[in-house]
């Protein structure tokens, strides 16, 4: 699993003592969103394998699927949106199948489950 941060530190920014960064500000600038997408597509064939045939009980399979998480139900329809944008005029073969999944409450306890 890679883990690869895209919050980096402007060159010529002087340094100023503060409490904290607004990292929903931060994480949420579009052209952030756009420069990850950007590199999802350019990577995902890579990182995936999807070229690459494996064999599971005599099954061909091509490549691995991938999960792409985010903070929020909003933050998921923002880059699902960019992906769309993204993809739209690639040929069928270079598009990815994007599918957003929403979880109601981030733990049992929150839904009234027990453990």
């Amino acid at each position: 699993m890679d883990y690869i941060s895209t919050v980096k530190k402007a060159e010529n920014i002087e340094d100023t003592s503060i409490t904290d960064i607004d990292r929903k500000k931060a994480l949420s600038d579009p052209k952030r969103i756009t420069n990850i997408v950007k590199y999802i597509r350019s990577n995902f064939d890579r990182k995936t394998k999807r070229n690459s045939d494996n064999t599971l009980k005599e099954k061909r399979l091509a490549g691995f699927n991938s999960i792409f998480a985010v903070s929020s139900i909003d933050m998921a329809k923002i880059y699902y949106d960019e992906f769309q944008k993204q993809l739209k005029d690639l040929p069928s073969d270079k598009k990815l199948k994007i599918a957003p999944i929403f979880s109601y409450a981030a733990n049992e306890e929150e839904q009234g489950g027990t453990t």
